[in-house]
């Protein structure tokens, strides 16, 4: 079958059922049952109807619309003061630009079944813009579909991305420590993969070796899903340790200053006892006690930015690939002090 001439009547007669039932699942309309579905979608895949439908409505350039994609375990938007900041200055700078956002989830549903966003697969958006760590799998899609699309705050080398330099990041937040005279500190990740995490946790290793900390008892705790489990595994640690840490950094503010609050609450004194590090300088660095000392990310910068890139992209969509990385900046506050012994 000759993919440019593939119609909705060709994929209903191959799938066997009526081009409205193929309308309304790629729609995401109406009641059929999941083998229906399944087959449907695997006709648009084979076929290539869904990537074709929606790369020509996006050529056109006529919805004026930018999609913005999150998935919710790396970037609960609603939920996370990071990704809302980023999000309300990428959405004001793109309607100076005369265009409109849809704000669209992709969940693990989607990804396990390798779909395609529905707002593209819709042809409703001229380009799509990615919020924090995303499926593997959703970014080769749209990078195959050839539709314009960003990454902020994460990275894919077939995507254009803005990211911040993670590695310098985690060893500046070491170095940080280090030159107060700590030489036993953990660092405090969620498990989920995310590729900021894993940069930051290199600049974390990085500076345990180049520095010449105590490397038996600078462990990498990252065996938890949530702020909850962090805590749990702050408490196993410290009963634990053959020699106590005397600081932790974490990947986030969020986690930074749950345990440190953690901490207080079961009887260790902050800073005395054990200074915290968190990434970010998000609203909670300033407004736990103390004040946790983190890395600032200029999320409005990066969202005005990501703005410009997008629009770029739609106009020019064979252009070289762009890769942004800013340096961030560490703040010292009263969550790190020299260790007390």
């Amino acid at each position: 079958m000759n993919v440019k001439k593939t119609s909705l009547k060709d994929i209903a007669k191959v799938v066997g059922c009526s081009t409205t039932t193929v309308s309304n699942v790629l729609n995401g309309k109406g009641f059929f049952g999941e083998g229906v579905k399944a087959k449907v979608l695997a006709a648009v895949k084979k076929y290539n109807y869904a990537i074709n439908a929606s790369a020509r409505n996006l050529r056109m350039g006529k919805t004026e619309t930018v999609g913005v994609l999150f998935y919710r375990p790396n970037a609960d938007i609603f939920k996370s003061e990071f990704y809302l900041t980023m999000m309300y200055s990428l959405q004001k700078e793109l309607f100076n630009l005369g265009y409109e956002i849809l704000l669209s989830e992709y969940t693990d549903a989607n990804a396990n079944s390798a779909e395609i966003p529905r707002i593209v697969r819709n042809g409703r958006v001229d380009g799509v813009v990615i919020l924090g760590g995303f499926p593997f799998i959703a970014c080769g899609l749209l990078s195959e579909m050839q539709i314009p699309t960003i990454m902020l705050d994460s990275f894919s080398p077939r995507l254009d991305s803005i990211i911040t330099n993670g590695e310098k990041s985690g060893f500046d937040s070491v170095k940080a420590l280090a030159d107060l005279g700590h030489r036993r500190i953990a660092y405090f990740a969620y498990s989920a993969e995310d590729y900021n995490t894993d940069r930051r946790i290199d600049g974390f290793l990085k500076a345990v070796k180049e520095l010449k900390l105590d490397v038996s008892n600078s462990p990498l705790i990252r065996d938890f899903a949530d702020n909850d489990g962090a805590c749990a595994a702050f408490d196993k640690l410290m009963k634990s340790a053959s020699k106590l840490p005397t600081a932790i950094v974490a990947s986030n503010d969020s986690l930074g200053a749950s345990l440190m609050t953690h901490a207080q609450d079961v009887g260790y004194s902050v800073p005395r006892d054990i200074s915290f590090f968190g990434h970010d300088d998000t609203f909670v660095s300033t407004r736990s006690t103390p004040q946790l000392s983190t890395v600032h990310v200029d999320t409005s910068a990066i969202g005005v930015i990501g703005a410009h890139m997008i629009v770029d992209r739609i106009k020019n969509p064979l252009g070289p690939l762009v890769h942004k990385i800013f340096d961030c900046a560490t703040c010292l506050r009263g969550s790190i002090a020299a260790p007390s012994a």
